[in-house]
């Protein structure tokens, strides 16, 4: 592929504030996550929307909004407060929808430099059970709710999303959407227990892991992209009934594994992937020679050891990355 990707490492700070410490759900967003939370990140026109404050050491809980019309020196345009730990977002017409651990933040972005609050729905009182992920289908959101699997949430009325039905799997983290022989197939990424494939409303197809931990999935034509915790990354190819094939694996990132390496996200296009691999930067996989994966590029992001998420656009690549004194950085 000839695509020329250059990587924007333009520094942005996304404000910072104080949390307290408590165990209860009340103040969820003061205290330790369970996981390693991966980054919310979505592009409308020349703005970018990114969650802020997944480390469970961060200082700031926010969805912010930046100018990227000129790539070498984004610009924060407003940061709207959230209480729980922000991870997954998606973008829908002029909302987006963040989902913090707890709940299913609904903001109105029609204006960046005035975002607000529509509504904030309670999925679950502790966070082994509330939502880490989100993908959307019309009015209809799907939420990766961890123990409680995943959930669908009617958002046809964005000030009062309608909780649905539920289809139990293992523990999922992460949620795609994919159509296939038209038919609506959801793929949760279920950690240590794989993948799960969810078609009207009931498991089709299990997937395992050969080892690792999946903790986001993307879904590019018919590959499914799989960020494998610290295993990196695992490719499978979608059948039209639902069922996944292996296609490749990409176990160990290049110098080795150091203390925070974890694949927290991954961008596909093509028979190439690029991994938000945290202390191992952004890694670059090769996937023409899908039985010897291959990584074609290393880059560490500076000042910023924790990549969690990343998103394309046009030749520019965004990162989002924390930093050990809980900042965020872009």
């Amino acid at each position: 592929m000839n695509t020329t990707i250059r990587l924007s490492i333009s520094l942005a700070m996304l404000l910072a504030g104080t949390g307290i410490r408590a165990d209860d759900a009340a103040t969820y967003g003061t205290r330790d996550d369970l996981l390693p939370g991966g980054a919310g990140m979505a592009i409308k026109g020349n703005t970018l929307f990114t969650t802020v404050g997944a480390e469970s050491f961060a200082k700031a809980k926010r969805l912010a909004a930046i100018n990227i019309a000129d790539p070498a020196a984004p610009k924060v345009v407003s940061a709207v407060e959230l209480k729980g730990f922000p991870q997954d977002l998606a973008l829908s017409g002029n909302l987006a929808y963040v989902v913090d651990g707890l709940r299913l933040c609904v903001i109105d972005i029609a204006d960046p430099a005035a975002m607000r609050i529509v509504s904030e729905t309670a999925l679950a009182d502790t966070p082994e059970y509330g939502p880490q992920g989100i993908v959307l289908d019309g009015n209809d959101a799907y939420l990766a709710c961890r123990r409680q699997g995943v959930v669908k949430v009617n958002v046809a009325k964005p000030e009062a999303p309608v909780i649905g039905a539920v289809v139990p799997t293992p523990f999922s983290r992460g949620v795609a959407l994919v159509k296939t022989d038209g038919k609506t197939v959801l793929i949760s990424a279920d950690d240590t227990r794989g993948l799960t494939v969810i078609q009207d409303g009931r498991i089709v197809a299990s997937q395992p892991l050969k080892q690792g931990c999946a903790a986001r999935v993307r879904i590019d034509g018919d590959l499914v992209f799989v960020a494998n915790g610290g295993s990196m990354l695992s490719v499978f190819k979608i059948a039209p009934d639902g069922r996944l094939a292996p296609v490749a694996e990409f176990p160990t990132p290049p110098g080795g594994v150091y203390y925070g390496s974890y694949a927290y996200d991954v961008l596909p296009f093509g028979m190439r992937a690029v991994v938000a691999a945290g202390e191992n930067g952004l890694l670059t996989i090769d996937l023409t020679d899908a039985a010897k994966p291959v990584c074609v590029g290393a880059s560490k992001v500076p000042m910023s050891p924790l990549v969690r998420g990343v998103v394309r656009h046009g030749d520019q690549l965004f990162v989002n990355g924390g930093t050990m004194d809980g900042r965020t950085l872009l």
